[in-house]
């Protein structure tokens, strides 16, 4: 999987950063900027809903996984 650096000191500001990067992103959020339901984020091996959602603070050294939620039928 591809890995980038983006800087932030919490979930938001890392994942603006880095739709400010890779603007094709954007859809990860919705119209008032939180995250949509099609995306779930982990911060190392932690679901960030079970943290402090998006304002979960991150150190430099850790690892923000975003997976594309997958539901069938």
């Amino acid at each position: 999987m591809p890995a980038v650096e983006i800087e932030g000191t919490t979930i938001k500001e890392v994942i603006n950063n880095l739709i400010g990067k890779f603007p094709t992103l954007q859809p990860l959020l919705t119209r008032d900027g939180k995250l949509g339901r099609n995306v779930n984020v982990f911060l190392e091996s932690e679901d960030i809903r079970f943290l402090n959602h998006e304002e979960t603070l991150v150190k430099p050294t850790d690892e923000i996984h975003l997976v594309p939620a997958v539901a069938g039928g």
